[in-house]
């Protein structure tokens, strides 16, 4: 997944639902109640706890507006970051990760991008009387996929496999912002209200003043449409007032209990420093082997043999029971 670009004038405080505090690590905690009426589900009317007053309405407006055009102006972006998950089928606690990274994204205008992970590390219970540590796990090294915006190439350490995935003609190039998670580069405003809700978050207070921390601006987005629901149930961003980046992003995975939280660090926008060799068609490491899927592939291969069922039966045949 890569990073986004997000752009928001103010916070609305109090008229959020919600709190959302960091935790030890630094990572956003579950949230003790997700919503989860009408999700995936396209209606006009947003789900409960997501009705928003005319401010609000007003605020989210500006939000993405102002989100696009800071988009507008992204050519190039790299940054580095941290990756915790959050399984209970591995760690109990909803608030210990079971996984952490540390990982870099790399990002050129308008569909090429590199994102890798090289430092990962597994929850390991603790001894009696101890602390849980993390350790690494020889047979995972950690995760890296390029996209040249064409094919997005992903290495399978455990196959040892180059996997290219081809994209479709209609997610190439600007279109690659209709994607499953478009909260990166090149988003439209209006298109981004269609296919999600958004409500602002109350940003946490500051342990020292007891005011609401400032210069950070926390939103939400839920899927409208099923074809979104299906890759995660919502996401939660931190936006840093400064720099107009993220400092965070929180996904939570379709049924609620899994999560991700990314935070953004180094985030460096139009840098001098090209990295156009970072999204070129990378070399398939000595001893493994290169894997192409292309939905193209498929579909003409499903025309074929559907074409030589109806070659052998004598051409399309209606069933004997359904016959006149």
């Amino acid at each position: 997944m890569m990073s986004a670009v997000f752009l928001v004038l103010i916070a609305l405080g109090e008229a959020a639902s919600g709190q959302t505090q960091p935790n030890r690590n630094g990572a956003i905690p579950a949230r003790t109640q997700i919503n989860g009426q009408n999700i995936g589900q396209n209606n006009a009317r947003p789900p409960q706890g997501w009705e928003l007053t005319a401010e609000q309405q007003k605020w989210i407006d500006q939000v993405l507006k102002y989100w696009e055009a800071r988009s507008d102006k992204v050519n190039t972006f790299s940054c580095k970051f941290e990756r915790w998950e959050y399984n209970p089928a591995f760690v109990r606690d909803p608030n210990t990760p079971w996984t952490q990274a540390k990982g870099e994204i790399k990002y050129e205008k308008p569909s090429k991008a590199v994102y890798r992970v090289a430092d990962l590390s597994y929850y390991k219970p603790a001894a009696q009387g101890g602390q849980p540590t993390y350790v690494r796990r020889e047979d995972s090294p950690g995760e890296y996929w390029v996209c040249d915006g064409k094919s997005t190439f992903e290495f399978d350490h455990r196959n040892k496999q180059v996997v290219e995935r081809v994209l479709p003609e209609h997610m190439q190039g600007e279109a690659i912002a209709d994607g499953p998670l478009p909260f990166l580069f090149g988003a439209k405003a209006e298109k981004l209200k269609q296919r999600y809700w958004f409500k602002p978050l109350t940003p946490p207070k500051d342990p020292k003043t007891g005011k609401p921390i400032q210069g950070e601006y926390w939103l939400a987005a839920k899927p409208k449409m099923r074809q979104d629901a299906m890759n995660f149930e919502l996401v939660e961003l931190i936006i840093d007032q400064k720099e107009f980046l993220p400092q965070a992003m929180q996904i939570y995975m379709p049924g609620g209990n899994e999560r991700k939280v990314f935070q953004f660090s180094e985030r460096s926008v139009n840098p001098r420093q090209r990295f156009w060799q970072d999204f070129i068609k990378p070399d398939v490491p000595r001893g493994w082997k290169m894997v192409r899927d292309n939905p193209a592939d498929r579909a003409n291969a499903a025309q074929t043999r559907i074409g030589q069922h109806r070659s052998q039966n004598g051409g399309s045949q209606i069933p004997v029971a359904q016959r006149r």
